[in-house]
C-alpha cells in the first residue's frame, strides 16, 4: 500500500490506523505498517497497538502475535497496552502456550508483567474450566508484586462459573467485599449468580436481590443467570417476579436500542433472556405462557432481517416446546366437529402436520380460531383459509430458516437419526398421539402439496 502526499505525516498514519482498527481491517492496517517501515518511519506504541487491535477485531489472532514479535525483532518500542493486547489475542485464540511464553517475554521489559495483562492470562486459563489453576495464578500475583483489581477477582469468578464451582465463587465475592480498595461490579454479581444457579439456586436468587440493593442495575447476563436459578428452583413466586422484571427490562432495552443502535442490546435483541424465561416457565409446567414468549421472540428474530445473537440457542432450547405445542394444537383440531366429516379438509390436508414454525403456526391458529368461533361452518371457512395461504411465502420462510438445506443434508446422511427427529424442519408425532398411522413428512414435499391444493381449487371452481 503506497501513501501519497501528506499521508506520510505521523498524525495521518495514526488516523488511518485507528480507522482500520475500529473496523477490523487487519490487511489494510498491516499494509500501512509496512509502508511506514519502508519510508523509514518508526511506528510508535500507539500505532503498533492499533495494528495489533485491527488483527484482533478481524479475528486474526496469530497475525497479532506476528506483529508483536516482528516489532520486538526490529527493536520498535512497545508499552503496557501492547502486552495486554497480545495477551488478549492469545485469550481469544485460545493459545495458552503462546501466552505463557509472552509472560516470560514481558518479564524482561522495564515495566515487567502488568496487572491488566496478567488478568487476561487468568481469563485464558479459566476459560478451559481449570478454575483451580486460575485461583493459583490469582494467588501468584502477590509473589509477582502485582496489585489486584476487580478484574483480577472477576477472572477467577468467571472461571468458577464455567466449572460450576459455586462455593469458590461465593468465597471470591466475600474477599472482594472485605477488600476496601475493590468494589464488586455488575459482572461480579452476575457471574456469581450464574455459578450458583444450578446447584445453589436459592443463594443465586438472594444474590440477585443483593445486586440491586447495592445500586447495580441488572443486565441481560444478570437476568439470564437469575432465570436459570428460577429454572433450577422451580419456585413459582420467584419465577413470576423475576420474569416480570425481565420483561420490563426487555421493553426498556428495546426502546433505548432503537435510539442507540450500537448498544449491546441491539446485538441480541434480548433473545437470550427469552430463552432462559421460556426454560424457567417450562420447569413450572406452564406451556401456554412459554409458547406465548416463544412466538414473541420468534417474531423479533424474523423481523430483524439479520443474524441475531442467541438465536441458535433459542431454537435448540425450544424444540421440545414447539413439539408439545403442535401436538396440543393437533389434538384440538382432531376433536373438532369438522374432523367427523369423511371428506373434511382436515383429514385430506392436515392428517400429517409438520412443524414449520411461523407460516404453519399461522395456518393452525387460523383454523383453530375458525373452529372455536363457528364449528357448524368450519369446513367452508377453513377451506377459505387454505386458499388464502401464500405458499410461496411459506417456502421462502422455510429457506430462510435453513429447513430445506437441513433436510437435504439429512438425505445425504450428514445427520444422525436422532438429530433428524429433533431438527426444526420436521416434527415427529408418535402414532398414539394422533390415533392413526403416521409417517414423517418432508418439507421438500411442499410442491406436491401445492399441486394437490391447486387441483382441489380447480375442482371447486368447476
Amino acid at each position: 500500500m503506497k501513501l501519497k502526499g501528506e499521508t506520510s505525516h505521523p498524525k495521518t498514519y495514526g488516523s488511518m490506523m485507528s480507522a482500520y482498527a475500529s473496523k477490523g481491517m487487519w490487511a489494510d492496517a498491516l499494509d500501512l505498517l509496512d509502508s511506514m517501515l519502508e519510508s523509514g518511519a518508526v511506528p510508535n506504541p500507539i500505532t503498533l497497538n492499533l495494528a495489533i487491535e485491527s488483527c484482533i477485531e478481524g479475528k486474526e489472532y496469530r497475525r497479532a502475535l506476528d506483529v508483536y514479535y516482528e516489532a520486538k525483532a526490529n527493536q520498535q518500542p512497545v508499552d503496557e497496552v501492547t502486552h495486554r493486547l497480545v495477551m488478549e489475542a492469545c485469550r481469544r485464540g485460545r493459545m495458552a502456550p503462546q501466552a505463557t511464553m509472552l509472560l516470560e517475554s514481558m518479564a524482561q521489559e522495564s515495566f515487567g508483567v502488568t496487572t491488566s495483562a496478567f488478568n487476561v492470562y487468568i481469563n485464558l486459563v479459566g476459560s478451559t474450566r481449570e478454575w483451580e489453576e486460575a485461583v493459583a495464578l490469582f494467588e501468584e500475583m502477590d509473589e509477582r508484586g502485582l496489585q489486584r483489581d476487580i478484574f483480577s477477582y472477576n477472572a477467577v469468578i468467571a472461571s468458577c462459573m464455567k466449572a460450576g464451582a459455586w462455593e469458590k465463587s461465593l468465597e471470591m465475592l466475600d474477599l472482594i467485599k472485605a477488600n476496601a480498595g475493590v468494589e464488586p461490579n455488575g459482572f461480579t454479581y452476575s457471574a456469581t449468580i450464574s455459578a450458583c444457579a444450578q446447584d445453589a439456586p436459592t443463594q443465586a436468587l438472594m444474590l440477585f436481590q443483593d445486586m440491586k440493593a447495592v445500586g447495580l442495575s441488572p443486565t441481560e447476563f444478570s437476568y439470564c443467570a437469575a432465570l436459570n436459578a428460577c429454572k433450577a428452583s422451580k419456585d413459582p413466586a420467584s419465577t413470576r417476579f423475576i420474569l416480570s422484571e425481565a420483561m420490563d427490562w426487555l421493553k426498556s432495552s428495546s426502546s433505548s436500542s432503537s435510539s442507540s443502535p450500537s448498544s449491546s442490546s441491539s446485538l441480541s435483541l434480548g433473545i437470550p433472556v427469552y430463552t432462559c424465561a421460556i426454560e424457567a416457565l417450562l420447569a413450572l409446567g406452564d406451556t401456554d405462557e412459554a409458547m406465548a414468549l416463544y412466538l414473541e421472540a420468534n417474531d423479533i428474530i424474523q423481523e430483524s432481517g439479520r443474524d441475531v445473537e442467541g438465536a441458535v440457542n433459542f431454537r435448540a432450547a425450544t424444540v421440545e416446546l414447539r413439539q408439545r405445542h403442535w401436538k396440543d394444537t393437533w389434538r384440538e383440531i382432531q376433536s373438532s366437529p369438522a374432523m367427523v366429516e369423511p371428506e373434511g379438509i382436515f383429514t385430506e390436508r392436515w392428517s400429517r402436520p409438520t412443524e414449520l414454525d411461523a407460516p404453519d403456526q399461522v395456518v393452525h391458529n387460523n383454523i383453530r380460531d375458525v373452529l372455536r368461533a363457528s364449528p357448524e361452518h368450519a369446513e367452508e371457512e377453513a377451506r377459505q383459509v387454505m386458499k388464502e395461504i401464500d405458499e410461496d411465502e411459506v417456502i421462502r420462510r422455510l429457506q430462510e430458516q435453513g429447513v430445506v438445506d437441513v433436510v437435504r443434508a439429512m438425505q445425504q446422511g450428514e445427520e444422525q437419526e436422532q438429530e433428524q427427529q429433533m431438527d426444526e424442519g420436521v416434527i415427529v408425532v408418535a402414532e398414539e398421539d394422533i390415533g392413526e398411522e403416521w409417517e414423517e413428512v418432508d418439507p421438500l414435499e411442499i410442491p406436491e402439496i401445492r399441486k394437490a391444493l391447486n387441483d382441489d381449487h380447480d375442482n371447486d371452481d368447476e
